[in-house]
Parts: C-alpha cells; sequence; structure tokens
C-alpha cells in the first residue's frame, strides 16, 4: 500500500532547519520592541456648553438634542483634519522645533520616515496620537501622544488652545455673516415699504375722491402691512445676529476643566515587549508550519512501496526482490504456466487455466496478487545463453 511522510516526521526529519524560522522572529521582534522609541500621552478635560445667548444645556433630557460636548468633538476632529489647523499647532508648540530637530522621526506611532516638516507635523497630529472621547454631555477629553513628556503637554495644550480660538473665530464670522445678511434684507424691505407709499401717495392725488373702500387703496394698505411684518422679521434677526457678535461667540462655550498633563512614565513599557515578542513567536511558528507543509512528502513512490513491502517488516529491500504474490510469476512472464514449467511455456490451458470456471483462480494456477495494479522486477531467461535480464511486468486483477 502507499505510505505519506507525516508532517511530525517532517519536522524530526529537517527540525533545524525549521526551527531557525522562530528564533529569528523572536529574537528581530524582541529587538524591535526594545529598540523602539518611547512614547508619552498627556490628556486634559473640557468643559462644553450652549451658548450664553440661549438656555444651558444642564438638565436637558432631551434625546433629540445632540450634547454640546459632541458637537464640539466634532468641530475638533474636522479642524485636525485640516492642513492649516495642524501647522499653527505644529509651529506654536514644542512639536514642530523637535521634528525639525529629530527629522525623519521621532514619533514611534506616526514616524513618517522623511519629507518636509510641514508633512511631518500633519502627519503626527492624526489619530492615534490625537484622541477625543466624551465621558458627558458637558465634557470633552482630548489626549495626544508625544516622544517626550514636554512635547507632548505642549502640543496638546496648543491644540487646545487653538480650538477654542477658531471656535470663537469662525462663529464670530458667522454672526458677521448674519448681520450682513439681517441688514440687507431690513434695507430692501424699506425701499420696498416706501415704494409702496409712494404708489399710494400718487393714487390718492389722481383720485382725491376715492374712497376708504377703494380696492386699490385697499391693495396698498395690505403690502404695506407686509412690507412692515419683513422689516421687523428682518429687524429682529439683526438685531440677534450684533448682539451675538457682541458676546464674543454663538457656539458652544468652551473651558477648561483639567489642564494638558505632563506624562510621568511611557505609555511603552514591558507589556508592549511582550506583546512584540509574541507576535514574533507567532510569525515564527506560521513559517515553519508553512515550511513544514512545503518540505513533507504527501506519497511516497508505489515502486518503493512494492520494495519495502518484499523486504517484510523491518527489513530493507534489496535488487531483485519481488513480492511474494509474484513469486509464481518469475519463469512465466509471457505465459500462464505453473511454475517451474519453463520461461515461455504455458500448462495448456492458457486464461482458462488460470481463472478456471467461473473466473475464479484456478488451483494449479500462481497465486493471484491482491485486486489493485502492481509493478514488480523480475528476470527471464533470454535465449540459449541463459543471461538473466531484468524486466518489470504488470499484474492486474
Amino acid at each position: 500500500m502507499k505510505k505519506s511522510t507525516t508532517y511530525r516526521q517532517t519536522f524530526r526529519r529537517h527540525r533545524l532547519l525549521l526551527s531557525v524560522p522562530i528564533v529569528i522572529a523572536v529574537l528581530i521582534a524582541g529587538a524591535l520592541s526594545v529598540m523602539s522609541p518611547k512614547s508619552y500621552l498627556s490628556t486634559a478635560s473640557l468643559w462644553v456648553d450652549n451658548p450664553a445667548t440661549t438656555d444651558s444645556s444642564l438638565g436637558n433630557l432631551n434625546p433629540a438634542m445632540t450634547p454640546p460636548s459632541t458637537q464640539e468633538q466634532n468641530v475638533a476632529t474636522e479642524l485636525l483634519a485640516t492642513q492649516g489647523f495642524d501647522l499653527k499647532v505644529g509651529h506654536a508648540s514644542a512639536l514642530g522645533s523637535y521634528l525639525a530637530a529629530h527629522r525623519g522621526g521621532g514619533i514611534p506611532i506616526l514616524s513618517s520616515g522623511g519629507g518636509s516638516l510641514d508633512s511631518q507635523i500633519i502627519a503626527a497630529l492624526q489619530p492615534p496620537a490625537v484622541i477625543t472621547s466624551v465621558p458627558g454631555p458637558q465634557v470633552l477629553q482630548i489626549s495626544f501622544t508625544g516622544p517626550t513628556p514636554a512635547v507632548a503637554q505642549s502640543t496638546l495644550q496648543t491644540i487646545i488652545t487653538e480650538l477654542q480660538k477658531d471656535s470663537a473665530t469662525f462663529s464670530q464670522q458667522h454672526s458677521q455673516g448674519a448681520i450682513q445678511y439681517y441688514s440687507g434684507q431690513v434695507n430692501t424691505a424699506t425701499q420696498a415699504l416706501l415704494a409702496l407709499r409712494n404708489q399710494a401717495d400718487a393714487y390718492r392725488s389722481q383720485h382725491p375722491t376715492a374712497p376708504a373702500s377703494d380696492p386699490n387703496l385697499a391693495a396698498f394698505q395690505a403690502a404695506e402691512s407686509s412690507a412692515g411684518s419683513q422689516i421687523a422679521q428682518a429687524q429682529a434677526g439683526l438685531s440677534a445676529a450684533k448682539a451675538a457678535l457682541q458676546g464674543g461667540s454663538i457656539g458652544s462655550e468652551v473651558g477648561v476643566i483639567d489642564n494638558a498633563t505632563l506624562p510621568t512614565g511611557p505609555t511603552s513599557g514591558k507589556k508592549k515587549q511582550v506583546e512584540g515578542i509574541l507576535g514574533g513567536l507567532v510569525a515564527g511558528l506560521l513559517i515553519s508550519f508553512l515550511g513544514t507543509i512545503a518540505l513533507t512528502r504527501r506519497e511516497s513512490d508505489p515502486w518503493e512501496d512494492e520494495l519495502a513491502d518484499a523486504a517484510g517488516p523491518g527489513g530493507a529491500a534489496h535488487p531483485g526482490t519481488m513480492p511474494a504474490y509474484a513469486q509464481g510469476y518469475r519463469d512465466q512472464p509471457y505465459g500462464f504456466g505453473a511454475p517451474g514449467d519453463g520461461p515461455g511455456h504455458s500448462n495448456g490451458n492458457d486464461a482458462a487455466e488460470v481463472t478456471g470456471r467461473g473466473g475464479r483462480p484456478h488451483s494449479n494456477s500462481a497465486p493471484s496478487p491482491p485486486a489493485t495494479t502492481r509493478r514488480m522486477a523480475g528476470t527471464h531467461h533470454d535465449g540459449p545463453s541463459g543471461l538473466d535480464a531484468p524486466i518489470i511486468s504488470e499484474f492486474r486483477t
């Protein structure tokens, strides 16, 4: 029967070769974990509430209203995604000077490996270096991971300062735009009202005897009333915009609860080193397993199996050795005679002698091999010289 080499046998045979990837992967992962630069985490907490021109968000249980902290978190995320905001933070904090002195890296989890200073600043202020979270409706937490404690604290504090400035600036720009809009509405409605009044006066001068119930006069009065209402609405909007501009902001009120902390220790310690080594071990085991699969001979050659069967348990096969079931065919490769009839002879019954009645083997025939196709090596006498020549015969049942 066919034999196959197991994975265990392959690993035992190539134990040293298949162990090398595991050792190398663990050593590389451990070296990278130990030699990687350290990082430091600074955090800060902000208090966010509705603007002073509206009601406070404290005690607001309406789930349809977006909490102020979530609104400000969205603002911070949007600003950090812009190059202008990132460059202002980088150049105003210690981050820019640090990256300028350590070109090509400095922050292990975000190092871009080179490029201009501005590109490194932008890369250093992207997630996961900057993380925002919302513990509650009014509290917003921001954290920054930097290469040194001083850089981490300075950068985070600058992020908060620029966030407050930009929130106020954009709110003021919105207020100024609202003032311009409502001022235009007031002017347009006022001009329309003056035009209607002039038309009404001209009609009265042309029709001095027109009664008060005159339909044209009634239409003028209705138009004047509508224009007056538009002026009143525009005036209200203009007053609100001016009040918001004077108040400094129509956006969320942002105050600092906890300033940016100064990290006392690195975030990457022994735990990170252990994780790196375990990752290298897993990678090495995977490479070794794939190598075992590649080196394993799934099936041996059938002719080698025949030799192994002929050798018997624990014995080694020798050239010219045949399986036991084929010994009867040694001297009659061309016929079906019984053993000892000589080469090429038949006992007279040919196939009938072999198969017998009903397709069963005859008692005088050679032992039949198993019901499989077998290839075997034997010898036959070729001519009067009596020299044995090797042959390969194939038996099928």
